[in-house]
């Protein structure tokens, strides 16, 4: 996957889309996979912003059934099982606990009953995948079972537990990136870096964009029949650009906070009611054991801001502590526990000054309203069902082009890297290949990070010196690893190869040894060296 700015302007493509989130790369794979001329231009980096900013959780639908909402349950769990079936590498089963009480919502007698209305819409939940990917029925525990687990947990008036199986992903910022790389095999055009500043009109008409290269300085127009404007939080910003106006229906969000901390040596991910007057004091929030790590999150907060110009603040950081703490029965933790701070802004339809209440449900627009019928925006605030919004965004996209969608793929085309036999059998066969010349932890971290693919990065070994060593930071990631990102992978900052391409920024031990090690791998020349 090479970096071609000039690629963008030598035709008009079918379908320009904006954004490199988890949105925008699905849209752009499933537009490819159907046959459109595609491109992909992303401001920063792919899944720079909010998409990296998750508690790695692919949801099922138990949570939507206290709402009665039994179409988000039957889609989320489809769309949970679709990711363990085409990326296996990167999605695999999560226990998840939620403790019961004796009264109201909470009883143990309900959520028994709730178990089993989700297990029954979730029924085929394991067709198709690995049985290292199956996803077993949800239960009760007893108190005994609950506290043995988790004995923060344990209270006067815990009565036990439910036990059900969510999807977790190895990494988010991998899973997004193998989503472009599967639009760009199939023919779409995609780059980084690349900044919309404007439109391009004709008679009036909206018929491109003006696309600035943030690396180098240049600017190119880029064609297209239809623009999907699914920039994330920067989404109003971007059709009001387009449109030359505020677009008529406008957007809200919430500031979405989860930290990084030392593995707490949990084996499930867990809930905690929070309590806190200063947050969504309904919410819960989970305890979520990540390799070797705990995510704690999510807590949101309201945003009165300009969402192009976010910025956590350490007021923000100290009240999601304050609320962590409330909530929770173990040590108490300081920002000195805090390795890394995930903040990021969701689709929010609160009114201004209330709690935040966060969109449940993709929203697709179709600006023909606002006098443009070649732009169309789409917002979601799930990783989950994002390829299911997308087969909806690029429904849309056939039918304003004049044509019938033809059945989309997406759901059944793996990822690229998705190997053919188990994740667990490929890793015991890397092993014994090459356990010779690696440690058997890096070789199962390449195999989960680059799948069936993974010997491509080991390649480096004919023509590197150094291949092998380790990254500042890490004890899995190859000097090689990075060497492969900035040849096929589009690493042109430093923070791509530290924060996107690998896993050093988001387990919290990357730093500036590890930056300073990524730059002298994009710049051996120091007379070459651009900031990044």
């Amino acid at each position: 996957m090479k970096r071609d700015i000039a690629a963008l302007s030598r035709e008009p493509f079918d379908v320009l889309v904006i954004g490199g989130g988890i949105l925008g790369a699905c849209v752009a794979r499933d537009a490819a996979l159907r046959g459109l001329r595609t491109a992909l231009v992303e401001r920063e980096d792919f899944a720079a912003g909010t998409s990296a900013n998750s508690l790695k959780v692919v949801h099922g639908g138990l949570r939507y059934l206290q709402r009665l909402n039994l179409r988000r349950v039957r889609e989320s769990s489809v769309e949970r099982s679709a990711w363990l079936r085409l990326a296996p590498h990167l999605v695999e089963p999560l226990p998840v606990l939620v403790p019961t009480y004796g009264s109201g919502l909470e009883r143990r007698s309900l959520l028994r009953v709730a178990l089993g209305v989700n297990d029954l819409f979730a029924r085929d939940r394991n067709r198709g995948a690995f049985p290292e990917r199956h996803l077993p029925a949800g239960r009760t525990l007893s108190r005994h079972e609950v506290t043995a687990l988790v004995p923060e947990l344990e209270t006067a008036d815990l009565t036990g537990g439910a036990l059900f199986y969510d999807g977790q992903m190895y990494s988010s910022e991998r899973l997004v990136l193998e989503i472009v790389v599967g639009a760009v095999e199939a023919g779409a055009v995609a780059a980084n870096h690349a900044e919309v500043e404007g439109p391009v009109l004709a008679a009036g008409r909206l018929i491109g964009v003006g696309v600035h290269d943030r690396l180098t300085g240049d600017r190119v127009d880029v064609r297209a029949s239809i623009i999907v404007d699914a920039a994330g939080p920067a989404t109003h910003g971007v059709a009001g650009r387009l449109l030359g106006r505020r677009p008529a229906r406008s957007s809200r969000h919430s500031i979405a906070l989860n930290v990084v901390v030392p593995g707490l040596s949990h084996t499930v991910a867990f809930s905690v009611a929070s309590r806190s007057a200063t947050s969504t004091s309904n919410r819960k929030l989970f305890v979520v054991p990540w390799r070797g790590r705990t995510m704690i999150g999510t807590g949101h907060y309201p945003f009165d801001g300009d969402p192009e110009r976010f910025e956590p603040h350490e007021a923000d950081v100290e009240r999601f502590l304050r609320d962590v703490n409330a909530a929770w029965a173990g040590r108490p933790l300081t920002s000195g526990d805090v390795l890394l701070l995930h903040a990021g802004l969701v689709p929010d339809v609160a009114h201004h000054g209330r709690q935040p209440a966060l969109l449940q449900r993709h929203r697709v627009i179709d600006h023909a309203t606002d006098g443009a019928p070649s732009l169309v925006s789409a917002v979601s605030a799930k990783y989950t069902t994002g390829r299911l919004a997308a087969e909806e965004v690029v429904n849309l996209v056939f039918r304003k082009l004049g044509r019938a969608p033809p059945p989309c793929r997406t759901a059944a085309t793996a990822l690229p890297g998705a190997p053919d036999v188990a994740v667990a059998e490929l890793v015991a066969s890397a092993v014994q290949r090459f356990g010779g010349e690696l440690e058997p932890t890096a070789i199962k971290h390449l195999v989960r990070s680059h799948g069936s693919r993974f010997e491509r990065v080991l390649a480096y070994r004919h023509t590197m010196n150094d291949w092998k060593e380790y990254v500042p930071g890490s004890t899995t990631v190859l000097r090689a690893a990075f060497a492969h990102a900035v040849a096929e992978e589009m690493a042109v900052r430093p923070q791509d190869l530290v924060c996107r391409r690998t896993e050093i920024h988001a387990t919290g031990s990357g730093g500036h040894a590890a930056l300073r090690y990524a730059e002298q791998v994009l710049y051996p020349d120091p007379t070459c060296a651009r900031k990044g």
